[in-house]
């Protein structure tokens, strides 16, 4: 699919999606319509239509069947052609007169053409541009009117609201009940773009004027099932023209609904019909599938040795049908399944390679300890790439190490590469279906597809062995599960956004599709949601890449120094990892059934937090003595955390860091610390209600090397254990009680700071998430420690606390 240069007749104020054609000094305004999937026609039975609509004289059986239409890009004019701009090609035409007025001022629409009289316009535009302007497809037109809405009407179910938003038929107002003294001024046309324009920006799309469209009119036309930029260019001598859109003489409410089809006779020159027009890509006829500077192209991203291939996905209109196998997590409120509309993306024709990541790994020098659990790439050491197992799809690869790699390629090609979102990956794997899987209902049709439990003989396959689907892409059903950027959550869909929908609301698990090698042919189907701790590997694990055409709103950066992406400060040495924690709300405090707590635990609280970063691990002694050449800790060890530090000393540290950074670096909040420890949970600690022996240091004899207890869902370490740590807050047992709800910071000078987390001498009731200690500011404590934060507005790091 092409992004459409902008004609050399014509000027495109910066940053905006439209150009003013200006040839001949028609000065129209061309607004760019991204391409896609939509579904085209008639959403209800004839019946059906009968009793909301009215007695259409021919019936509404033309608009059926619903279907599911593949558009290019295409331009198309914000209003109608209108006299003065109609002139400039036929200086002699007149329009007449209606209503006893006349039908010719300047900024009307032109109408009493022909069909033939618009195209001929069309042909003169394009002879003057260089560019190919015709009128356009009655599937690009009801697209345009659509603007992505499924309803009768571009602006909802409302027939009363008609002339709030169209130039429509006065009797017809007085026959729906409306009050003759608020008739609007225009007894016939009106001027164009006087009323509200539609999502796409476009006016008059619905009454004014009808509209010429390019096709021969055909009855059944729909029943023939044409798929990609569908057009009726069968020629028929003694055959009609179609017509769209309702006029202001109009007779019927069916005629206002973006999915009514009529047509004339294409010599028909009437007062209620005029045209608008589209334009396609240079250099071919309409319609044709060519590329225009890169965008709607396959290509390959480089990078040192990676050849990845990128199929561009035309953006449009998912309608996933769901199957008697659908699950809860897969449908909406009542059952519903939603309806997204999606821009255009690239996504990576197969799963990234062994071949591929190594190539990553080699050049980052990159271990992934950091961000994935023991298993990461566990075979790595001693792998050696053949020709078998070089094109087999990476495998224990944590979502962060996935991300690590879309980072990498990021900044190696200078485009944004990131893992699809959820929506995105469904898009891609269902290619236009609305069955189980993109072949279709059958499962035993799935074996020419994927590598999946009956067939993988419980291993992984090299990539693109498989037929691809209708979108060319390998592997989307089985061989391995792919991770997507989503936070995973059951409810999802019930509240799901209908445009380029993401799921920022955080939770303890990320979403994984598509289904693997282990997998039955139900956990391989197109619907199916499951979700994974995202520090966690497993041996049918890995991923394919995405790239977008713009930035998304759901992530900030590429790079690893600003919000939403963890990143390494390396200032002073220290290589200190920070994870970014997204803002959002949490329940913050002790459960309100446990009677037997602490009452500086209650009550629990909503508060709601901004994003910012917080240290993986707890500050070690090699890492605080680098900063102040010095090391006060009691149980000497370079990993082990640093301790018997005082809250002014651990200030000190963070203060010096900021100075050497040029980042303002602080103690977390105690509100900060106890989200960032809960991860997305409720309970008593971060991994359940319950404490082991192997979940965190306590009730034990000293500190041990930061990192050696299992992290929580969000992949920070011993936030449960080791040494407790030092929050900003002065310590209040009735905080909680007045506390703000929004960033909450005790500043009120008392006699003892918090520390949170409990420490090695702790029992277990100390680890608990929502437990509060408190201790004298001064004091050097070989049980307290501490962790850095970093609050993207610089909050708190510039306070005298």
């Amino acid at each position: 699919m092409a992004l459409l240069a902008t004609p050399k007749s014509a000027f495109t104020p910066e940053g905006e999606n439209y150009y003013i054609e200006t040839a001949a000094g028609l000065n129209l305004k061309m607004i760019r319509i991204a391409g896609g999937v939509y579904r085209m026609g008639g959403r209800f039975s004839p019946q059906e239509c009968v009793k909301q609509f009215g007695a259409k004289p021919d019936g509404y059986e033309s608009e059926l069947p619903s279907h599911n239409v593949l558009l290019d890009d295409f331009w198309l004019s914000e209003c109608e052609i209108t006299n003065a701009q109609y002139r400039l090609f036929d200086p002699d035409h007149r329009n007449g007169e209606a209503e006893g007025r006349t039908l010719d001022g300047a900024d009307l629409p032109v109408v009493n053409v022909s069909w033939a009289e618009a195209a001929a316009f069309c042909d003169w535009l394009s002879e003057q541009t260089g560019h190919p302007y015709s009128l356009p497809s009655e599937a690009q037109w009801e697209y345009a009117c659509r603007a992505g809405a499924s309803s009768p009407f571009f602006w909802g179910n409302e027939p009363n609201s008609l002339f709030d938003y169209a130039n429509a038929a006065n009797p017809l107002f007085i026959r729906l009940g409306g009050n003759f003294s608020s008739l609007d001024a225009f007894p016939a046309l009106a001027p164009v773009g006087r009323f509200p324009a539609n999502a796409f920006g476009f006016r008059d799309m619905i009454g004014n004027a009808a509209e010429w469209c390019q096709d021969w009119a055909d009855a059944q036309y729909y029943s023939k099932g044409e798929y990609r930029n569908p057009l009726n260019a069968t020629i028929q001598p003694e055959g009609t023209k179609i017509v769209r859109g309702g006029s202001w003489r109009s007779e019927g409410l069916w005629e206002y609904r973006s999915a009514d089809r009529a047509d004339a006779p294409r010599d028909a020159r009437t007062t209620a019909i005029g045209f608008r027009i589209c334009r396609m890509p240079d250099g071919t006829a309409p319609y044709a599938d060519v590329i225009v500077n890169g965008v709607g192209e396959d290509y390959e991203a480089e990078a040192n040795t990676i050849h990845l291939r990128m199929k561009w996905i035309h953006g449009g209109e998912t309608i996933p049908a769901g199957s008697p196998m659908a699950r809860p997590n897969e449908q909406g409120l009542g059952g519903a399944v939603p309806v997204v509309r999606m821009t255009g993306f690239w996504l990576s024709e197969t799963e990234v390679t062994n071949a591929q990541y190594f190539d990553f790994v080699a050049d980052k020098a990159y271990e992934g300890v950091r961000d994935s659990d023991a298993n990461f790439l566990r075979h790595a050491p001693d792998l050696q790439l053949t020709a078998e197992n070089a094109q087999r799809p990476v495998v224990w690869v944590s979502w962060h190490n996935a991300m690590a790699f879309c980072d990498w390629l990021s900044l190696k090609t200078g485009h944004y590469y990131v893992l699809p979102t959820e929506a995105q990956w469904e898009y891609a794997c269902r290619a236009g279906s609305q069955s189980a899987w993109g072949h279709g209902d059958d499962p035993n049709q799935l074996g020419a597809y994927a590598w999946y439990a009956d067939n993988a003989s419980g291993s992984e396959r090299a990539v693109g062995l498989k037929a691809p689907n209708a979108f060319g892409l390998f592997d989307m059903h089985g061989n391995v599960l792919e991770w997507c950027l989503d936070w995973h959550a059951d409810d999802y869909y019930s509240r799901i956004e209908r445009r380029d929908p993401f799921n920022s609301a955080i939770s303890t698990v990320r979403s994984m599709r598509g289904g693997s090698f282990q997998s039955p042919a139900e956990d391989c189907r197109s619907a199916r949601r499951q979700g994974m701790t995202p520090h966690l590997t497993r041996p049918d694990a890995g991923f394919r890449v995405c790239r977008v055409l713009e930035r998304p709103a759901y992530s900030n950066s590429i790079t690893h120094d600003v919000p939403g992406r963890a990143f390494d400060e390396v200032a002073l040495g220290l290589n200190i990892h920070m994870v970014w924690a997204p803002g959002g709300s949490f329940s913050m405090g002790s459960d309100p059934k446990r009677g037997d707590l602490p009452s500086d635990e209650k009550p629990a609280h909503s508060v709601e937090l901004d994003g910012f970063w917080i240290s993986e691990q707890e500050i070690t002694q090699a890492q605080y003595e680098l900063a102040m050449k010095t090391n006060p800790a009691r149980f000497r060890g370079a990993r082990n955390p640093v301790e018997s530090i005082s809250w002014r000393e651990s200030m000190d540290f963070c203060r010096r860091l900021s100075e050497v950074s040029g980042r303002a670096y602080t103690l977390p909040t105690e509100a900060q610390w106890e989200y960032a420890c809960r991860a997305g949970t409720q309970t008593a600690y971060s991994f359940g209600d319950s404490l082991a022996a192997g979940d965190a240091n306590f009730a034990a004899e000293s500190t041990k090397p930061a990192g050696s207890y299992p992290r929580n869902p969000w992949g920070l370490f011993d936030m449960h254990g080791n040494v407790l740590e030092w929050c900003l807050d002065w310590h209040d047992a009735n905080y909680y009680a007045f506390s703000p709800k929004k960033n909450p910071c005790n500043l009120q000078f008392s006699a003892y700071r918090v520390a949170r987390g409990g420490a090695w001498d702790s029992q277990a009731d100390s680890l608990r998430s929502a437990y509060r200690y408190k201790a004298v500011p001064d004091s050097r404590q070989a049980n307290i420690g501490f962790r850095i934060c970093l609050n993207p507005s610089g909050a708190w790091a510039s306070e005298d606390m």
